[in-house]
């Protein structure tokens, strides 16, 4: 888990004021015990880690391809942060996710890569684009989708999906914590403007310090928010 995509957690996770909450892809891989642990977010609630293998921070094994064995409507919440890279049936994954959420406040979080190296867990199948994002959360009422990085080639896409009967309200709730989680970022991922954009290496070509672009591609969003049937 990468930590924008953590702190994506923490900023909106005031908007669940219920559970259970259910995460898929809790399995903290090596490396990453602990610091991929978002339960945290959500003291007194009810949380259930998901993931198709065993391991740290799974309580249940549970596989989105082959359908969940969770009642319908009997989540609060749902979470899948980079996670939908990993499943190759992505509809029947969206599918399910929808269908255990209830159709009163029903919130779906989620998050994957696009300018990311491949890695396994097992597989990684699919890089995901802000336009995918909004074709695979149309069921929802409201939908916040997001591209953090350059817009043309961004490090991490997000998506809120909201099942309510107040689109407007939601709509004005999205937007505020959307302004949040960009303060946040530009506050904890503050880079050095004086730090030169290009240092060049020889007299013909550039180089620009890694470093520099990740933190500045952190603090660079592009977002659109969409209600069912417009």
């Amino acid at each position: 888990m990468q930590d924008h995509v953590k702190l994506f957690v923490k900023t909106f996770s005031e908007l669940v004021p219920d559970s259970p909450i259910y995460e898929f892809g809790s399995l903290q891989v090596p490396g990453q015990e602990g610091f991929a642990d978002l339960r945290s977010f959500f003291p007194g609630k009810e949380y259930i880690g998901c993931d198709m293998q065993p391991g740290a921070g799974v309580d249940k094994i549970e596989d989105m391809e082959k359908g969940l064995t969770i009642q319908d409507g009997s989540a609060s919440a749902v979470l899948c942060m980079d996670t939908l890279e990993h499943v190759f049936d992505v509809f029947t994954a969206m599918k399910e996710m929808n269908r255990i959420l209830r159709d009163d406040e029903g919130i779906l979080i989620a998050s994957s890569l696009f300018h990311f190296k491949i890695h396994s867990y097992p597989f990684d199948y699919w890089r995901f684009t802000p336009y995918c994002l909004l074709r695979l959360f149309s069921s929802f009422d409201v939908a916040l989708i997001g591209g953090q990085g350059n817009p043309e080639s961004p490090i991490s896409v997000f998506g809120i999906g909201i099942k309510t009967k107040d689109k407007t309200a939601w709509r004005d709730t999205l937007l505020k914590f959307q302004q949040k989680y960009e303060d946040e970022c530009k506050n904890i991922f503050k880079y050095d403007k004086t730090l030169p954009k290009k240092i060049k290496l020889s007299f013909y070509k550039i180089f620009v310090p890694k470093k520099y672009i990740q933190k500045k591609d952190k603090t660079r969003m592009t977002w659109n928010i969409k209600e069912k049937n417009t």
